[in-house]
């Protein structure tokens, strides 16, 4: 919808975020991205870019392991990031803060089912060139929740 908000395309509050760059959809992560009350990534703050063209939430190498150490994943010979199903719901909500707001992101969101029945997680690495190398993506599956 150009030009206005549409209240019958989502449920609870809008949240109103400054862009930090206007190349993309760019914003800042506050603080750090936290797992079970933790910093888990994005030690000092960070960018990122909300992008409704990404399926997955993507991110620097370090903090994507980090990550994925802490849902013990192990990674399959096609290079996913698996997670067994049956303890999904032991898993803990990944919180970003931004624009001094707590965005819960809950396991049911960033571990997705495959079609052989098995569980990856929505969470991949890559680099990308910038100053701080502390970029991430932050594609449908954040967005959805």
């Amino acid at each position: 919808l150009f030009g206005g908000i549409d209240d019958a395309y989502f449920t609870g509050n809008l949240t109103w975020i400054p862009l930090s760059a206007q190349s993309y959809w760019q914003i800042k992560v506050d603080r750090y991205i936290t797992m079970y009350g933790r910093p888990i990534a994005c030690p000092y703050g960070c960018q990122a870019i909300v992008d409704s063209g990404t399926s997955m939430l993507a991110g620097p190498g370090l903090g994507v392991g980090n990550i994925h150490y802490e849902m013990g994943t192990t990674r399959s010979s096609g290079g996913l990031h698996k997670v067994s199903c049956r303890f999904i719901h032991l898993l803990p909500d990944i919180v970003f803060v931004i624009a001094g707001t707590q965005f819960p992101l809950p396991p049911k969101a960033y571990i997705r089912q495959l079609e052989d029945g098995s569980c990856a997680s929505g969470f991949e690495a890559y680099a990308l060139p910038t100053a701080t190398d502390e970029l991430w993506v932050l594609g449908d599956i954040f967005l959805h929740c």
